[in-house]
């Protein structure tokens, strides 16, 4: 086997090809079973009417319905290019996105369609709603690594490092803030006062950051086509 082959065989850390397919293919399957048991909340839930503040019982089946193909896409990105991390990113996307699924049909199906059925409805709700903040933190990388996984020079390093550090701030700020649940949800571990009102404000700022950094990613995207018309023309 030449070392050119060998090393296409390699995936990200240095695992093999099989390993990170399994890696892949595993992560979607949890992906698409966090899914699948919010929508069984829900339909077990259907016919009781939420209060006002609850996302309605279908809204939230068909925004789940529109998660299912993320998983997958990452998946099958993965699974054939190990080395991209652009699949790995998708594949990251679609267990967010789960968590975020599941955060609301859980709480809501523990607090109102079935009060007491399942445990800590709170802690569980804001610990699976902290995929919103993973989910903002991973957006600009869909513009910094497409295709290729990797970014478009050195440049890009600093934008990068800025949306990293900005998202690893957010999450422990979004845990202890009482804005960062899903649904009217009295949640546990909440800084109140002027320490969480900071917190708070703190943790605005780091999503600010991010979305503006989206907007910057979505530049390299121009890069990279100028690069591939300059590319083409010397050809």
């Amino acid at each position: 086997m030449t070392e050119g082959a060998s090393e296409q065989e390699r995936g990200i850390g240095g695992m093999s090809a099989r390993t990170a397919a399994w890696l892949a293919w595993s992560v979607c399957s949890v992906s698409l079973l966090l899914m699948a048991f919010a929508l069984v909340l829900i339909i077990l839930s259907w016919s009781i009417p939420l209060p006002r503040g609850w996302s309605p019982w279908r809204d939230q089946a068909i925004t789940l319905v529109g998660y299912i193909g993320v998983p997958i896409l990452g998946s099958l990105i993965a699974s054939r290019r190990p080395k991209n991390l652009y699949g790995w990113l998708w594949v990251g996307l679609g267990l967010s996105l789960a968590l975020v699924g599941l955060a609301e049909p859980y709480a809501a199906y523990a607090l109102v369609a079935n009060p007491g059925s399942l445990p800590a409805p709170g802690l569980v709700n804001k610990v699976l709603a902290l995929g919103w903040g993973v989910l903002i933190a991973f957006l600009p990388f869909v513009f910094l690594l497409f295709p290729t996984g990797r970014l478009p020079s050195r440049r890009w390093r600093f934008l990068g490092w800025v949306v990293i550090l900005s998202g690893a701030a957010m999450l422990p700020l979004a845990f202890f803030s009482p804005d960062s649940g899903q649904g009217p949800v009295n949640v546990p571990f909440v800084v109140g006062g002027a320490v969480g009102e900071a917190m708070s404000a703190i943790a605005l700022g780091a999503i600010m950051i991010i979305f503006a950094s989206i907007i910057l990613s979505a530049l390299s995207l121009v890069v990279r086509y100028q690069r591939a018309r300059g590319w083409k023309a010397n050809s």
